[in-house]
């Protein structure tokens, strides 16, 4: 069996240092683009593979003398309505996982610099290569930032996508977990409410899986999905009234506020369940629905970057991924199983679905 290719053979051929190889092979930006690919090249013509329990060796060496206070950023955009961020639970969740990997994170608000260039000045001066981007609610803020010098990975869902790898929640399979486990539990007639909000990104997500779930699952008239404006009670209240639903998948707890507010006593004639349940929230914890903790994508999103730092993976990628976190179901009391129905679900989102499978990456 002929002997694995080493960097100290790619060196040789190379006719450079071994440093210099580990460096190419990360892409690293202090090599010249022509040393990296000449590197590359030979490494490819050699057919050079990184050893695995080498880089496992060396990655605990690297976590073991990295200086602790390595910062990562974390770059919110304001809401255009509500003019502030809407990423403080993400920010929560990425600080206390980038501590215990011995980063910190430090919070940029982008209206505070108003340009891209001003702000990566900014983060160049502090030595700041990591970067975690919030959500992302306007057009064209990020328009000139010079995302070949940073390693840069967006977390949770905006209006806008930004052209970099993505960390989330599943929306659809929320959506279809919802839907069954409503179904499991003797509701015939879903009625699903979201708000109509077509330019953000997870809009297309839970809108194709109602169609799915109405397509594969509804025997009976189908019920038209609602979509509303945010706050607008009025809206819902008409639709429920005249489509009649015995359960309704509401974007989020205020749909659940409204139909109160305009007399539907749930869950005693109308069953509820949410979409996104804030369960940070206390007048949030008897809405039964999809649990919905941005904290949880934060500290994701570290874990993704660190990756990426490792392996000096600056500049925009190739192809873009989404990497889909799996929602888990929160039983509250607005969604109680009918008689006749069968015992509640333990775990609903859990339950596999034939026919339904969303690609991780896109």
């Amino acid at each position: 069996m002929p002997a694995r290719p080493t960097l100290r053979d790619i060196a040789a051929r190379v006719g450079c240092a071994k440093a210099t190889v580990c460096l190419a092979l990360k892409d690293d930006p202090r090599l010249t683009a022509t040393t990296r690919r000449k590197v590359q090249l030979v490494a490819k013509e050699l057919g050079y593979r990184p050893d695995p329990v080498l880089s496992q060796i060396a990655m605990q060496r690297w976590r073991g003398t990295a200086p602790r206070g390595s910062v990562m950023a974390f770059v919110t955009t304001n809401h255009p309505l509500l003019r502030q961020p809407l990423d403080h639970a993400a920010i929560g969740g990425a600080r206390a996982r980038a501590f215990e990997m011995g980063y910190l994170v430090e919070h940029f608000c982008f209206e505070e610099y108003r340009e891209s260039h001003r702000l990566a000045r900014v983060l160049r001066n502090r030595g700041i290569r990591g970067v975690i981007l919030g959500q992302v609610m306007q057009a064209g803020v990020l328009q000139g930032f010079p995302w070949e010098d940073f390693v840069v990975v967006a977390c949770n869902n905006g209006f806008y996508r930004p052209p970099v790898n993505l960390i989330t929640y599943d929306h659809a399979r929320a959506m279809v977990d919802a839907w069954r486990t409503a179904e499991d539990r003797g509701y015939k007639r879903i009625g699903v409410a979201i708000f109509d909000e077509s330019m953000a990104i997870d809009e297309f997500d839970r809108t194709s899986a109602a169609l799915y779930c109405q397509q594969h699952y509804t025997r009976r008239r189908k019920i038209p999905r609602l979509h509303f404006k945010p706050g607008d009670a009025r809206a819902i209240a008409t639709w429920a009234r005249t489509h009649r639903p015995d359960v309704i998948l509401g974007f989020n707890e205020s749909v659940y506020g409204h139909l109160r507010e305009k007399g539907f006593r749930v869950p005693e004639e109308l069953g509820f369940a949410a979409l996104m349940v804030d369960t940070s929230n206390p007048n949030s914890q008897s809405i039964s629905g999809i649990e919905y903790d941005p904290a949880v994508l934060g500290a994701f999103a570290v874990e993704h970057l660190d990756g990426r730092l490792r392996s000096n993976r600056v500049g925009l990628p190739e192809r873009l991924q989404v990497v889909h976190v799996r929602s888990r179901w929160h039983e509250g009391t607005s969604l109680p199983t009918k008689p006749g129905a069968g015992r509640p679900l333990e775990a609903g989102p859990q339950r596999s679905v034939r026919g339904f499978r969303k690609a991780a990456t896109v």
